[in-house]
């Protein structure tokens, strides 16, 4: 078998990847319509550098479950998941529910807030870290201090964390 730009398996390769540019072309208008909007407001016309798409990125529009819609109507499963942070899904309505009552009471207040305490104290518990309570933190940013009544978590703590996570 030859190897090269023009051996039998790399021409049949460009072949599918021309009829599939294609198939994509016909089925997302809409996705490129929006793609053209976005280049106007948007560097590559996307909010990150990991969503830049070729020949432009699939815009989505709803998520339910694992399932997520894009703007042409197509569904697909969402095997990105958010890097992980929707473990459980689009629009889980017990998520739903806590958000609403949340954003009543106020969304970012850039102030410090019981929810933060209580939050803050979970992922001590879960973690088993134990803040100093000074104002050096003592984590990822060595070196770093952070304002003044910042809780301080020692570094053994989030090596411990870091060795957990690993696992």
């Amino acid at each position: 078998m030859s190897s090269g730009a023009n051996d039998p398996l790399s021409v049949r390769a460009r072949e599918v990847a021309e009829i599939e540019r294609a198939r994509l072309l016909d089925a997302t208008p809409v996705s490129h319509a929006l793609f053209e909007r976005a280049k106007r407001s948007m560097p590559l016309g996307v909010g990150s550098s990991f969503q830049v798409g070729d020949p432009y990125p699939i815009y989505l529009s709803e998520g339910r479950g694992a399932n997520v819609w894009d703007v042409d109507g197509h569904q697909y499963v969402d095997t990105h998941g958010g890097f992980g942070s929707m473990i459980v899904g689009h629009a889980h309505p017990k998520i739903v529910e806590a958000v609403n009552v949340a954003i009543s009471h106020g969304s970012h207040f850039a102030a410090p807030t019981e929810e933060a305490v209580l939050f803050a104290e979970e992922l001590c518990r879960r973690f088993g870290l134990v803040a100093t309570g000074g104002s050096d933190f003592h984590g990822p940013h060595t070196g770093r201090t952070n304002p003044p009544g910042t809780p301080a978590v020692p570094l053994s703590a989030w090596e411990g964390l870091q060795a957990r996570v690993a696992r």
